[in-house]
């Protein structure tokens, strides 16, 4: 890599869960390295803050006091440096504007960048969308996505379904049967009528890892593709 190249101080505002913030920084590792990283100095620097919040996902009640201490927890680094970021969560893009005004920051939403790539393909005339059943209540996608193609969202049971994968991988469970899982929910938008999927969890992003990955979208991979790529 050329030494005259600008190295970025990226940031990750994780822990919601922590495994699928530890999968987005591995991801950012990967990807430089694909862009030609070879030595220690050819790569991002990187802030991971992984953040022990209580989980205001599955609780709404702890909304506010979730925000605030994620607000504490980044005013606790120095971010001057800082060139890009992003909250490897999708749920808690709820939070994204009033995190932005505690911190100073600006955060590469997961939710624009789909919508973005999804604009570029330009070819898809029906979207699944699997996500917890706070994202999908909130229409962080739907309102987005509507827009742009037919959005199918899961049937209320395959949302009970995929929250128990979603905590089945926080709580570490067996992968290749929450892998398996996960394509069951996968193949029922498809079998609905869905061109294509969005992994609207950043769990979800980390089973998916494990699945043929030709008709699903992660948000999480063209976030990090998307901060390595801006400059």
């Amino acid at each position: 890599m050329s030494s005259d190249k600008k190295i970025k101080h990226i940031l990750i505002l994780g822990g919601m869960g922590p495994q699928a913030s530890v999968y987005a920084h591995m991801l950012l590792l990967k990807a430089a390295t694909k862009n030609g990283a070879v030595n220690n100095e050819d790569y991002p620097r990187i802030t991971h803050l992984s953040v022990n919040v209580k989980d205001f996902i599955g609780s709404p009640v702890f909304r506010d006091e979730a925000c605030n201490y994620l607000a504490r927890c980044l005013r606790g680094v120095d971010t001057t440096s800082v060139d890009a970021a992003f909250i490897a969560c999708n749920t808690a893009h709820v939070l994204q504007s009033e995190l932005e005004s505690a911190s100073g920051l600006q955060f590469t939403s997961l939710v624009d960048t789909t919508a973005e790539a999804i604009t570029d393909y330009g070819h898809v005339k029906s979207l699944g969308i699997l996500a917890t059943p706070s994202t999908l209540k909130s229409g962080l996608y739907s309102s987005r996505l509507s827009k742009i193609t037919t959005v199918i969202e899961p049937t209320a049971e395959s949302s009970r379904k995929l929250e128990l994968i979603i905590r089945d991988v926080i709580g570490g469970g067996d992968e290749t049967s929450i892998a398996r899982r996960l394509g069951d929910e996968v193949n029922a938008l498809i079998e609905r009528g869905a061109q294509r999927v969005v992994l609207g969890c950043t769990e979800l992003s980390l089973a998916g890892s494990r699945l043929d990955g030709g008709i699903m979208i992660d948000p999480l991979s063209l976030t990090v593709q998307k901060v390595l790529r801006d400059e």
